[in-house]
């Protein structure tokens, strides 16, 4: 938890001052996302049967992290564009 929120708030800091942050932007959403789509495959294991059951919100948050890899690119999409970032590709 820490370490995403300071991630997106470096991230969030450099855009307000108007500052170059590609790379940190590309590294909180990796990190996030990560973090999301593991988090939501864990609850539904935790919770076994109950988890696929519409009646609880945890299909809903599995269902969204699917989304969210989706929309706002993937883990390795962002990870080639911290490597870009600092030379490595």
């Amino acid at each position: 938890m820490a370490t995403s929120r300071y991630l997106i708030y470096e991230a969030a800091w450099m855009e307000s001052e108007g500052l170059p942050c590609a790379k940190e932007a590309s590294m909180a959403k990796a990190y996030v996302n990560e973090v999301y789509k593991d988090v939501a495959k864990w609850a539904v294991r935790l919770h076994g049967a109950i988890a696929t059951s519409s009646d609880h919100d945890i299909p809903f948050y599995y269902r969204r992290s699917k989304a969210a890899d989706i929309a706002f690119g993937t883990t390795d999409f962002h990870r080639e564009i911290v490597a870009q970032k600092i030379g490595l590709v």
